[in-house]
């Protein structure tokens, strides 16, 4: 973890950050190797033995407003001289394969992309997941699966996960390395998400009038605070 924080120290002034920033704005992807030149990792902060790469395992959640931005910052951390294995599941996998052909998925020296099943039933269909469905799926059939790839990895030394994909902090526990979650949406969005129970008990939402139109979901949470429902 120690030189994950001293990298996003760095990558603040870097040339490479500076890419990744325009870049992410245009919503196009940064190539895997910034500027041309892949660097030695800065491991001053770090504790791995002498000519060790850092290895971060990226675990995106599988949606493509996940995988991007994931995606980029494997990239940046691959510029920075960190070895990357980016794991997508498998439907996803192949749907890249298709439209795209094998070379996507081909890598390079010191960035490699593994997959692990989902838990749903296989299928060839060229469609977005319903993301409820895929939610459930990973929570419940993804985490076996994750550990064993890392069992099977070779020098792993962090985690880096969409927060969606939570369950990487256990896998990443048992294998003995430290794990961060990276929040893919935007600030705002983060923030959002943090005060959702506080602007519920506070009777800010829903507001009045959708409350009729509320998914399930929402009105088991709203269930338990019945005082706050308009």
């Amino acid at each position: 973890m120690h030189h994950l924080l001293n990298l996003s120290s760095k990558l603040r002034s870097s040339q490479e950050m500076l890419v990744y920033t325009a870049q992410a704005r245009s919503n196009s992807i940064p190539s895997l190797v910034p500027g041309g030149q892949r660097r030695q990792a800065d491991m001053s902060a770090a504790t791995l033995p002498p000519g060790q790469e850092p290895h971060a395992v990226c675990v995106p959640f599988p949606a493509q407003g996940h995988i991007t931005p994931m995606l980029k910052l494997a990239k940046i951390l691959h510029a920075r001289g960190f070895r990357v294995t980016f794991v997508n599941t498998e439907y996803n996998h192949r749907r890249l394969v298709r439209a795209r052909g094998a070379a996507a998925v081909a890598g390079l020296t010191g960035f490699r992309f593994a997959t692990i099943p989902d838990g749903l039933p296989e299928s060839d269909a060229d469609a977005t997941q319903d993301p409820a469905t895929i939610s459930y799926a990973t929570k419940h059939n993804c985490p076996p699966h994750l550990r064993n790839l890392l069992a099977g990895l070779d020098g792993v030394t962090c985690v880096v996960a969409d927060n969606l994909m939570s369950f990487s902090l256990d896998a990443a526990r048992e294998a003995g390395v430290p794990c961060a979650l990276f929040w893919t949406a935007s600030a705002c969005g983060y923030m959002g998400y943090r005060n959702f129970r506080l602007l519920i008990d506070r009777g800010i939402i829903p507001l009045k009038g959708m409350h009729a139109s509320l998914p399930a979901s929402a009105h088991a949470c709203l269930q338990s605070n019945p005082s706050k429902a308009m």
